[in-house]
């Protein structure tokens, strides 16, 4: 557990009872069972992953004569995407991160 005294805190201050973020007005704090955010994530991801490849290959198909660097940085982008989905929905599989900053605890 990191030293409250970096923070600016007390020394002996217990970072499990300090919000992560300010709540916004009327509403409840819960560090116990805090609502997920991942049907959401979900969502997003498998809305807009396949976006991003069709209009990615639609593009790389309308240039497939001659690409030029925006070729390039748009299919290593997407390729960049599917990685950082694929890590996004595997760690939330296994853990629940995808909660908001102000339900999250600084421990």
């Amino acid at each position: 557990m990191p030293d409250p005294t970096m923070y600016g805190l007390p020394p002996g201050t217990d970072m499990c009872t300090i919000l992560g973020s300010t709540p916004p007005e009327g509403k409840v704090l819960n560090f116990v069972d805090p609502p997920s955010l991942k049907p959401g994530l979900m969502a997003v991801c498998f809305i807009l992953c396949p976006t991003a490849l069709v209009l990615t290959v639609g593009r790389l198909i309308a240039n497939r004569k001659m690409w030029k660097a925006a070729d390039y940085s748009s299919m290593v982008s997407v390729i960049l995407l599917v990685g950082m989905i694929g890590m996004e929905l595997g760690v939330n599989s296994y853990h629940d991160y995808a909660r908001h900053q102000y339900d999250i605890p600084l421990c």
